[in-house]
């Protein structure tokens, strides 16, 4: 039985145990890089915010407000999907409510200007269009890149957590190793 034990079971339990560990470990290892890729794609949206306010100013100018161009909608989808959704990644409180506030802004203002959008066909001296423009000037004049500043900096709060964490890995692999 000894035998038995030492040649069939022992070999199979070491197995079954080292391939568990391998498998949670690689995961591991997947979900960082996956959160990694995650917080630069939102750091690179947040880089482009500032021409999706400067192009929303430019086209809702209340001064000369230009025939032509109609106010970009603000994107909505990646923040959503990298904090609300069922893979999303795990972030702080302050950094939720960071992408909460830029969420409910995003969406007035989206709202505001699909509204734009579909009325191309109503007098440009209506009451209502030119109070429409003027608020979505104000916002991405003032609100917006103060909103977009916040979420900026949450996002590279979350970033230099995983350096850190990194950063204290590898010194532990060094330490180790010596």
């Amino acid at each position: 039985m000894p035998e038995f034990l030492d040649r069939f079971l022992l070999p199979i339990a070491t197995g079954t145990v080292f391939g568990f560990i391998i498998n949670w470990l690689l995961e591991v290892f997947r979900r960082k890089y996956r959160r990694k890729r995650i917080l630069n794609s939102l750091s690179a949206y947040l880089q482009a915010m500032p021409r999706y306010n400067l192009y929303n100013q430019t086209a809702t100018n209340p001064t000369a407000p230009p025939k032509h161009i109609v106010p970009m909608l603000y994107p909505i989808a990646p923040f959503e999907n990298a904090v609300f959704s069922e893979n999303n990644i795990a972030v702080s409180g302050s950094s939720i409510q960071a992408t909460i506030n830029y969420l409910i802004k995003a969406t007035e203002l989206n709202a505001l200007i699909q509204s734009l959008q579909t009325s191309r066909f109503v007098s440009e001296q209506d009451e209502t269009i030119r109070l429409t423009r003027q608020f979505i000037f104000d916002q991405a004049d003032k609100d917006m890149p103060q909103i977009i500043s916040i979420l900026e900096s949450e996002i590279k709060k979350e970033q230099k957590w995983w350096a850190g964490l990194r950063i204290l890995a590898e010194d532990f692999r060094r330490r180790k190793s010596a």
